[in-house]
């Protein structure tokens, strides 16, 4: 690292830099080890929220502006509108 042509040096124990390390390992060892249970909860969170955002945005249905439907490759219908603003609060 360099600074107007200077060199920085930096001097830190060894023993910090070996404790932050490992203190650094040890949280994604514990994160690695719950990943799969996070990730479930998150899902859970996520459809919930997804589920009363429709429900919020259906009982907003006749406020729609920008209404469109389309057929996709599959057979699969998707709706989409836009409600002005104000009109549903998350």
């Amino acid at each position: 690292m360099a600074r107007n042509g200077k060199a920085i040096n930096v001097k830190i124990a060894t023993t910090k830099v070996v404790k932050a390390l490992e203190s650094a390992l040890a949280k994604l060892d514990k994160a690695f080890a719950s990943q799969e249970a996070n990730e479930a909860k998150h899902d859970k969170a996520v459809k919930a929220w997804n589920k009363e955002v429709a429900k919020l945005a259906m009982g907003a249905i006749n406020k729609a502006e920008d209404l469109s439907a389309h057929t996709r490759y599959n057979g699969e219908i998707q709706v989409s509108f836009s409600l002005p603003k104000g009109s549903i609060e998350i």
